[in-house]
């Protein structure tokens, strides 16, 4: 089923939003887990409009990577993003000792908040 761009930017909006919210009532974690989801909605955009379809997250990661960024079409700085922001969910899903501090969840949400607007403006000139 195609969805439409439009819904799944929505997503990253609101997923963005939850961060911010998040990052300041210190629910760290939480915080974290809703800025990689604002930059995996934004790769799911960029993919739906080339209509590629992955079944995992590190597969749409491998996809993004080969048709965005190694052509040079958005900056290689956003695959930098996602790899910390990546990181640091994994950490925070799956190891139950990890404790994000501050200036690494901020980080993590304005890396999705750099991500959302360089998707944007993609769509805004590209398409």
């Amino acid at each position: 089923m195609k969805i439409p761009v439009e819904k799944i930017i929505e997503k990253a909006e609101d997923a963005l939003s939850d961060a911010v919210f998040n990052f300041e009532d210190e629910r760290y974690q939480a915080a974290i887990n809703r800025a990689y989801y604002a930059i995996f909605y934004c790769i799911s955009a960029l993919l739906e409009i080339k209509n590629i379809n992955t079944k995992t997250h590190q597969g749409a990661h491998n996809k993004f990577n080969e048709l965005y960024i190694k052509t040079g079409l958005l900056p290689s700085a956003l695959n930098t993003s996602l790899d910390i922001v990546f990181a640091l969910r994994q950490s925070g899903d799956y190891d139950l000792g990890f404790e994000p501090d501050q200036l690494e969840v901020s980080a993590a949400v304005e890396h999705a908040r750099i991500f959302l607007t360089a998707t944007r403006a993609y769509f805004e000139t590209e398409t």
